[in-house]
């Protein structure tokens, strides 16, 4: 892969919504490869990206894809929108952390290793029931998922005996144009009315997808930050909040509620710890450290991003 004056970026798979976003937007200021498992899902180079082969098997293979000194951001993963039976959840595991654990046995053979790794995982780690405010410092929490962001966060853990600042991004709820939760929440009843999955009475931590790209903007450009950070808004809201704002871009304004037993019936184990989670997530560090949220609000997220989907 050839070099130029801008730094490598080099995504694992970032052939979905987030990498879709990350690429659209750094690639004014970084030379951005999207490595897949398959180069089928892509016709063609898309403008701002060069695409690369790699099976997660062949470690000897990374050294043509990873230039020295490149950013490395892991966001491979399968789904875990869908029903948690064993062969999902063996898919969702082995996705992520075999897949990690085979990447950074590559990355740490390289002769000039990245000099930057930032792996999602997810706010999943503290658990569904995450009730009262939660920063970094919190434990991990129960169930299935919080235990595959653990295994998911140590699978990287070698890189810490390199040379590699190593960043832990859990990721919240993402909203953005192009896809994302906003785009399965409006549902098939948009524009005319929303249905609400429960409730609503569960608290969601979310984040606006440029404020995500600006938190990985931070940690190229802040060499002292290593660890983990939750990347979320600092004002999280309950589902029926959020649905309430919503309707304000709907011709009528009631939101019909699907009961939380027949979507647990649709979707098993999933529901309680995903759809139905309830987690109340801080960024500390990243307050701390005085990053400027530009969509700290949902009223503000939501205004900058409906336009867009009133319009298709």
């Amino acid at each position: 892969m050839a070099l130029n004056k801008r730094k490598n970026i080099i995504i694992f798979g970032g052939s979905g919504f987030i990498g879709s976003c990350l690429c659209k937007t750094l690639n004014e200021d970084f030379q951005i490869s999207i490595v897949t498992r398959s180069t089928r899902k892509f016709s063609q180079d898309p403008p701002c990206a060069h695409i690369a082969q790699w099976d997660g098997l062949d470690i000897s293979a990374l050294a043509a894809i990873v230039p020295p000194e490149s950013i490395v951001i892991n966001l491979a993963g399968y789904s875990i929108l869908c029903r948690w039976n064993k062969a999902n959840r063996d898919r969702i595991q082995k996705s992520r952390i075999d897949f990690t654990r085979r990447l950074v046995e590559g990355l740490i053979q390289l002769s000039q290793p990245p000099s930057l790794y930032l792996q999602a995982s997810a706010i999943g780690f503290y658990g569904p029931q995450a009730i009262d405010p939660t920063d970094e410092t919190h434990p991990q929490g129960p169930g299935f998922l919080a235990e595959v962001c653990r295994l998911w966060e140590e699978a990287s853990m070698p890189l810490l005996q390199s040379s590699t600042r190593r960043i832990i991004m859990r990721l919240g709820v993402v909203l953005g144009e192009s896809g994302g939760f906003l785009a399965r929440a409006l549902g098939p009843g948009f524009p005319f009315f929303l249905m609400m999955p429960g409730s609503g009475s569960n608290r969601i931590s979310w984040i606006h997808d440029q404020d995500l790209v600006n938190a990985i903007r931070y940690f190229i450009d802040q060499p002292l930050s290593e660890g983990f950070y939750n990347l979320v808004s600092p004002e999280p809201l309950t589902v029926k909040e959020l649905y309430f704002y919503l309707t304000r871009f709907t011709r009528f304004h009631f939101i019909p509620k699907v009961p939380a037993p027949w979507i647990r019936l649709i979707l098993g184990a999933m529901t309680d710890e995903v759809l139905f989670a309830n987690q109340y997530i801080i960024p500390q560090r990243l307050l701390k450290d005085n990053f400027h949220f530009k969509f700290p609000a949902m009223t503000e997220a939501v205004d900058n991003l409906m336009p867009n989907f009133l319009v298709r």
